[in-house]
């Protein structure tokens, strides 16, 4: 078995601290990325140990080399990087590159690892060369490479050739990403989503190959094997969805970004590759080798194991709403059979899926590695558990059956659109906001309760645990009108019950709630109603979104009160 390994920094998948000062950023940065390429005595030129030159790159002079580049400074900063490698490694033997980065060339972050991305490469076609991740890296100026070498138990020799790597700042305050109403669309009409235009400017409309049309008949799932949160110096999702584009576009040479459509944890849709947002035609996109015959679709975040310190996370219930919307858009156009299997053309001009699907027949709504048995885990272990329930909330989509609310996905956070919510049956408003982008909300009340809420998680394990619930910002719906200063919470936990009252005229996205005891199971719960105390004559909104518990180490017994 070949072994690939290469060790890199991210920010988002690595314990690595970044130093120096942050750098002021371009309005208009370069989407295209810088391309720096290493190859004979530059992949020692800063360190080498037990290493020998060859004709075409470095091998061990023993049973293990090790080499190091320069301190390389970018072209420009970047955020994001991508490495391609050319290494020649026999059976048993390994070739281990490790990278750090820095701001200024003198503050280096730790050395950090990632493995070998076999979605990007085709090892039938160049054997021998690998691609990483799109990998975060944080504001960046330096780059350096270190490299093991280690020949198998019977002397067989690695030899690494040749390093490429590419570099993006992909922030771009001039570009507007405004997310579109989550509302669901009427009937199955196509969901608003945030167009390339809004996403990627300029450079990304003038700067992708034009579609090639074929019509779809099978519609496959995607992750991206990255953070399932922004991370530290990320803006907003777009700045990700920018550096998926440019290094597809340019540093793996697909002449656009390789899906059809993107989707962020919060169910915002991104227009993926040109043509895909077409009412009459498919457009031909570059993300499960075949690809003639599908739409590609993939939810932003990690959904299995495999990407090193991104623990796995079952995909959000927003991102899973906006996946039923679209694919239920495309399967009514297309009259794709849901729960159906059937011939995939893409699939029959594959050699990495006509060879273990048998007549090239895969699910109509599949996986990634439905596609290409044993080449990829993706779309991960977690995403594939909840793919028939999406399947069967398409085909009850199709069949214009009111969808269920959906269940728990084992997150700790309960959203207000979850089974794990409940609530009065008096009249609500609901509104496209908050988390998830839904939100429901009502008048506060100084007479008897009208309106109430309750959020019960199915707790994992016995433990302590912070709770935070969820205040929603720039709400159309409520522009001008007064939040409620005294929202009611009361908490059931494992010692008793606990109440506060908590202002909801904040900025801050989440509300502090405390750390509390819970036991394991669905014992635990927050309550919360619209008897605030504040005459209705006020019209003080008060809001019922997401509540969200996060585990804390030690569990210090809190004292039960009463409701003030």
């Amino acid at each position: 078995v070949r072994l690939f390994r290469i060790i890199l920094f991210a920010a988002f998948a690595f314990t690595l601290t970044l130093l120096g000062a942050v750098q002021a950023q371009s309005t208009e940065p370069n989407l295209k990325p810088s391309a720096q390429t290493v190859t004979g005595d530059a992949l020692s030129a800063g360190r080498r140990q037990g290493v020998a030159n060859t004709a075409d790159g470095v091998r061990p002079s023993a049973s293990t080399g090790v080499v190091e580049t320069r301190s390389t400074p970018a072209p420009r900063r970047f955020d994001y990087m991508m490495l391609r490698w050319d290494a020649r490694v026999p059976e048993g033997a390994s070739v281990v590159l490790e990278a750090r980065v820095s701001s200024d060339g003198r503050a280096w972050s730790n050395w950090g690892e990632i493995h070998e991305n076999h979605d990007m490469g085709d090892t039938l076609v160049e054997p021998t060369i690998a691609w990483s991740n799109i990998l975060y890296t944080g504001d960046s100026r330096f780059w350096q490479i270190r490299t093991t070498l280690t020949a198998s138990a019977r002397g067989a020799v690695p030899e690494l050739r040749e390093v490429v790597v590419s570099t993006v700042d992909p922030r771009n305050s001039r570009v507007n990403a405004d997310k579109p109403s989550l509302a669901s669309p009427a009937g199955n009409e196509r969901p608003s989503f945030v167009s390339r235009a809004a996403w990627g400017g300029s450079q990304v409309l003038n700067n992708s190959v034009g579609p090639t049309w074929y019509r779809a008949n099978h519609l496959v799932v995607h992750h991206t094997a990255d953070a399932n949160a922004l991370r530290s110096g990320e803006r907003e999702w777009a700045d990700r969805v920018r550096a998926i584009w440019s290094f597809h576009t340019y540093t793996r040479g697909w002449g656009d970004v390789g899906y059809n459509w993107l989707i962020d944890p919060n169910g915002v849709v991104y227009e993926g590759r040109n043509g895909s947002a077409s009412l009459d035609n498919d457009s031909v996109a570059f993300h499960d080798t075949g690809n003639k015959g599908s739409m590609g679709v993939v939810l932003l975040g990690t959904f299995g194991p495999g990407v090193a310190n991104v623990p796995p996370v079952v995909p959000s219930n927003a991102s899973q709403n906006s996946l039923v919307q679209l694919l239920a858009w495309k399967a009514n156009q297309r009259g794709i059979d849901p729960l159906g299997r059937s011939f995939y053309y893409g699939c029959s001009i594959s050699n990495f899926c006509a060879p273990y699907n048998t007549g090239s027949v895969v699910p109509n709504i599949a996986g990634h590695r439905q596609v290409t048995p044993g080449h990829t885990s993706c779309p991960g272990d977690l995403a594939m558990g909840v793919l028939d329930s999406i399947r069967s909330r398409v085909r009850d989509a199709l069949n214009g059956t009111p969808p269920p609310p959906p269940p728990d996905n084992g997150d700790l956070t309960i959203d207000e659109r979850e089974a794990g919510f409940s609530r009065s049956s008096n009249s609500w408003h609901d509104s496209t906001c908050g988390f998830g982008g839904t939100t429901a909300w009502t008048y506060a009340t100084d007479g008897a309760v009208e309106n109430w809420g309750r959020w019960r998680p199915n707790i994992p394990t016995t433990g302590r645990y912070r709770l935070y619930a969820y205040r929603p910002q720039g709400c159309s719906d409520v522009a001008g009108q007064a939040i409620t200063s005294r929202a009611h919470y009361r908490i059931e936990h494992a010692y008793g019950t606990t109440s506060m009252i908590r202002d909801q005229n904040t900025s801050s996205e989440w509300i502090d709630l405390g750390a509390y005891q819970f036991n394991a199971g669905t014992s635990g719960n927050v309550y919360l109603d619209d008897a605030t105390g504040e005459p209705y004559s006020t019209r003080r909104v008060i809001f019922f979104d997401a509540v969200r518990w996060v585990w804390e180490p030690e569990a210090v017994p809190p004292t039960a009160t009463s409701r003030p």
